[in-house]
């Protein structure tokens, strides 16, 4: 969200555009959206992966338009035609100009506004992840081994020691990846009894244990100031920590049992929103996590809508989107 609209995508084609104020507007994209980036301009981007023309295009959600198609074969990499899993990432630099993509051929940079090619590195990749910074580049690659890469792709800064065989599980055919703290200074990642913090600039990796064994959870992320890195531990609720300290200072649990999470968002005041699968919306106070607050309830009328959530630039506005296509928007308190 920024401060013009409301970007609320489902999981096959749809796009909506919500203003803060006038008529909401949407339209359909054949294939599945990935990778939505906000640039600094305003400007809403999105990868469509059309798989019956077998391309990666890229699109101008704000315009409602395409950009370009990337130069590329991309029959073999997204096993076009073929019902069978694939790997393939992708992700903007932050300034919109260009397109990283990682799969079981190489890690590539493109240009994200014509679509040519810039610089391949060969090789097997299962993820990456552009800095906050757009400097560099985080990637798990063949046996599991996270690696920074110059944003340009034109050398490796540095590689972090093989893990332990529980780290980077992911549910599907690719490892799960790292994500960057908003400084672009530390990369946490899953393991199934910790989450690990790795100062990449500092150097050193840090552990932060969990309460007990969790099987495929998802990556943690950091907090707005950097401060807290959380787990989204699915049905035993959301694990906070102290980045500095390693303290655990929360474990939110959810409304029922056989509820999980099913997303999370931390507003720039540390305000964290915990969507449940039972359209409950759990709420906590990073700085005060033992004060309980009253859970929203955006979707009272139906159960199990997998709901996800997001909030504004600025932090005065949390999107909530159902998974029968309902949105609701919410003036947040103190802004």
């Amino acid at each position: 969200m920024d401060r013009q609209r409301t970007l609320a995508t489902n999981m096959e084609n749809g796009i909506l555009l919500v203003p803060r104020t006038g008529t909401p507007r949407s339209f359909e994209v054949p294939g599945k959206l990935w990778a939505n980036t906000l640039t600094p301009q305003g400007r809403m981007l999105a990868v469509q992966l059309a798989f019956d023309d077998c391309q990666v295009v890229v699109w101008d959600v704000t315009a409602g338009r395409k950009v370009t198609a990337l130069r590329g074969d991309f029959r073999e990499v997204l096993a076009c035609g073929r019902e069978t899993e694939f790997v393939f990432d992708v992700q903007f630099t932050p300034d919109g100009r260009f397109l990283l993509t990682a799969d079981q051929t190489g890690l590539r940079r493109w240009d994200a506004h014509s679509g040519k090619l810039l610089r391949t590195l060969p090789g097997q990749f299962f993820s990456l992840g552009v800095s906050p910074d757009g400097r560099s580049v985080v990637t798990v690659g063949a046996q599991y081994r996270a690696e920074v890469w110059t944003a340009d792709l034109s050398r490796r800064l540095k590689a972090l020691p093989q893990q332990p065989a529980d780290c980077y599980r992911g549910p599907g055919v690719w490892p799960s990846g790292l994500n960057w703290s908003p400084d672009s200074t530390r990369l946490a990642f899953s393991c199934d009894r910790e989450v690990r913090v790795w100062n990449v600039s500092a150097g050193g990796l840090r552990s932060y244990p969990r309460q007990a064994k969790r099987e495929y959870p998802d990556t943690p992320t950091f907090s707005p100031d950097n401060q807290f890195v959380l787990a989204n531990e699915r049905q035993f609720g959301v694990a906070v920590w102290n980045v500095a300290s390693g303290q655990r200072l929360a474990q939110l649990t959810t409304t029922d049992s056989g509820v999980q999470v099913t997303d999370i968002a931390v507003t720039p005041n540390n305000l964290l929103f915990a969507a449940l699968d039972d359209g409950h919306i759990l709420r906590a106070n990073l700085k005060q996590p033992a004060q309980v607050l009253e859970p929203l309830r955006p979707f009272p009328d139906k159960a199990r809508l997998w709901p996800s959530v997001a909030v504004s630039w600025e932090g005065d506005r949390l999107a909530v989107a159902s998974g029968d296509g309902r949105l609701n928007v919410y003036a947040l308190p103190g802004n």
